[in-house]
């Protein structure tokens, strides 16, 4: 169960932050939604693609690597997590 406060849409990928293992992200079908509690409670992020498929997600050091559906990939760091 990835929490009730998630968006009714399907989730496609899922990223572990590397060094702070609480902080969990989710690709879904209308963007990154992030977690600070292991999946209890969600929230949208500020950074990186909203309103489309994130398809992957992986990491580059603390850098969030998103890639989407018809609108690129972007990258978020998270170094000051």
């Amino acid at each position: 169960n990835l929490g009730s406060s998630l968006p009714a849409a399907p989730v496609r990928t899922l990223a572990i932050h590397p060094r702070r293992f609480n902080y969990v992200y989710v690709g879904t079908e209308v963007g990154i939604f992030a977690s600070e509690d292991g999946g209890t409670s969600w929230a949208a992020t500020n950074e990186g693609p909203t309103n489309c498929a994130v398809n992957d997600m992986f990491w580059m050091g603390e850098t969030l690597v998103c890639a989407t559906h018809g609108r690129g990939m972007f990258a978020i760091d998270l170094s000051r997590v």
